[in-house]
């Protein structure tokens, strides 16, 4: 009777060489390296769409307010320096919303003091909040144009809305 090894190696039997050991390193490499490249873009993508959402939320959170508060006042007020859009309603306090530090505020009653609330926090892209009047006597209509513009990294954000009031 014969006892063999179960594992033992031939004669014949070799281990890699180093040049094909060199060339599975190399291969592993460069999927690692790519890899690691698309895992820095998707990350650099991901920050970017994160950017470019919270643009969007803050216009239309802020552009909302100002369209309801056009909509609703009685008398209405703009200052340019700095800029400073007032409200009146009838039955409520007045009203304010305002530019500092590429901010814009909502202060919902200008009698109480720090009761601000931030509604565009250091985006707000130079004096680009404003609004305009017009009146057209002739057929009774009032014209409010208010306008937005928002800059984070590469995104800009610009919006403008015209809201019309018949007396």
């Amino acid at each position: 009777m014969r006892f063999t090894r179960a594992n033992s190696r031939t004669k014949n039997a070799h281990g890699f060489s180093y040049v094909e050991v060199l060339a599975a390193v190399v291969a592993a490499s460069i999927l690692a390296l790519t890899a690691g490249i698309i895992l820095v873009y998707a990350t650099r993508n991901w920050q970017n769409l994160g950017s470019a959402l919270t643009l969007q939320r803050d216009e239309q959170i802020a552009m909302d307010l100002l369209m309801r508060l056009t909509r609703a006042g009685t008398n209405l007020t703009f200052t340019s320096s700095p800029p400073r859009y007032t409200v009146q309603r009838a039955n409520h306090a007045t009203e304010a919303i305002y530019s500092t530090n590429n901010g814009l505020y909502y202060d919902p009653n200008t009698n109480t003091p720090n009761d601000q609330v931030q509604l565009i926090n250091g985006t707000l892209w130079g004096p680009q909040f404003s609004v305009t009047f017009s009146n057209n006597a002739a057929r009774n209509i009032n014209q409010a144009t208010i306008l937005l513009v928002q800059k984070a990294n590469s995104d800009i954000m610009s919006n403008q809305v015209t809201v019309t009031r018949r007396n």
